[in-house]
C-alpha cells in the first residue's frame, strides 16, 4: 500500500536481508552484529543442563578485555556454571605488550582477571600472540559449548563486539574443536606458570 519509491526500495532491501537471515537460521547459524545481545544466548547455553563442558579461547588485545559491565556479568555466569559442575577451560591469547617476556605471568587488570578465574576453578592456559605467528587462523575469540554449538566473537580495537556468529552445526563444532586442539599445543597452563615463579 506504500507508493513512495524510496520506501519501496528500502523495503525490498530489508526483505532481502531478512531472507538471508532466515536462511542462516535454517542452517543453524545466528549472527549478532554490533550488539551485546549475543550474551543472552551465551548465558542460556551455559545455563543449559546438557552443557557439561565449555571451551573458550579469549583473544585479549587490550587491558579493557571483558572489563566492562557485560563482561563482568558474563564472567559471573561462568562462575555459576562452574558451581553446577560444568568443566570450563579457557585459553587466553595475549599480545606481547600485555604479557612481556620479562614477566612470568600477566599483570595489571588482565592479570587480575586471569587470576580471578584461576582461583574460582577455571582451567586456564596462556599463549602469547607472537607464538601463533605461523598459525594466524588460531587468533580468534572462540567458544565451544559441548557438542551443541560454537561461537566466534569479532571485536574492535577497544574490545567491543562487532559481530558474534553462533553455529548449531556439527561440522562447525568439529572444526572448532580441531582449532582448539591445535591451539593447546602452544599454550601453557597458568598453574604451571605460577609454579615457575621462584619463592622470595
Amino acid at each position: 500500500m506504500q507508493s513512495d519509491p524510496i520506501l519501496r526500495e528500502i523495503a525490498a532491501l530489508k526483505a532481502a536481508s531478512m531472507r538471508q537471515e532466515i536462511t542462516s537460521l535454517a542452517d543453524g547459524t545466528v549472527i549478532f552484529s554490533g550488539t551485546e545481545t549475543w550474551r543472552i544466548v551465551y548465558e542460556k547455553l551455559l545455563a543449559s543442563s546438557d552443557i557439561k563442558e565449555y571451551q573458550s579461547v579469549a583473544w585479549a588485545r587490550t587491558q579493557d578485555y571483558w572489563q566492562d559491565s557485560p563482561g563482568r556479568q558474563s564472567l559471573a555466569v561462568n562462575f555459576a556454571a562452574l558451581e553446577r559442575g560444568v568443566l570450563i577451560e579457557r585459553i587466553v591469547i595475549l599480545r606481547d605488550d600485555l604479557w612481556p617476556l620479562s614477566d612470568p605471568i600477566p599483570t595489571g587488570p588482565l592479570g587480575q582477571w586471569i587470576e580471578e578465574q584461576h582461583n574460582q576453578g577455571l582451567w586456564i592456559c596462556l599463549v602469547r600472540e607472537s607464538q601463533l605467528a605461523g598459525e594466524p587462523d588460531l587468533l580468534a575469540d572462540l567458544g565451544i559449548y559441548g557438542e551443541r554449538a560454537c561461537g566466534v566473537q569479532e571485536l574492535d580495537d577497544r574490545s567491543r563486539t562487532l559481530r558474534f556468529v553462533l553455529q548449531f552445526d556439527p561440522e562447525a563444532i568439529r572444526l572448532a574443536q580441531e582449532r582448539w586442539r591445535r591451539l593447546e599445543l602452544f599454550a601453557t597452563s597458568y598453574r604451571q606458570l605460577l609454579d615457575r615463579i621462584p619463592d622470595d
